[in-house]
């Protein structure tokens, strides 16, 4: 009884240990992180390759933060990671 015990508690602890590493951004992959740039539509539009017309168009898009009517802002970190996960 004791070594099965033994052994669910090291699983356990190996459980805990592996998510203490992984960083907390993956468990929200579009929110901004404290070291995250936020870009301007221009500054976003220039990385997608699309206009800047485009991007206030998909302004639902889960990295995209509306500040007023007229103003966008884009997290950085958010974006790559939408563009990598397109990619596969």
């Amino acid at each position: 009884m004791i070594p099965a015990l033994l052994c669910q508690i090291s699983a356990l602890q190996t459980t805990l240990a592996a998510r203490l590493m992984v960083p907390a951004a993956s468990a929200r992959p579009n929110e901004p992180t404290d070291d995250d740039r936020l870009l301007t539509a221009e500054e976003a539009a220039k990385i997608l390759g699309v206009t800047v017309r485009w991007i206030y168009r998909h302004q639902r898009l889960p990295f995209i933060r509306k500040l007023s009517r007229k103003a966008l802002r884009v997290s950085e970190g958010g974006l790559r990671r939408w563009l990598v996960a397109r990619k596969t």
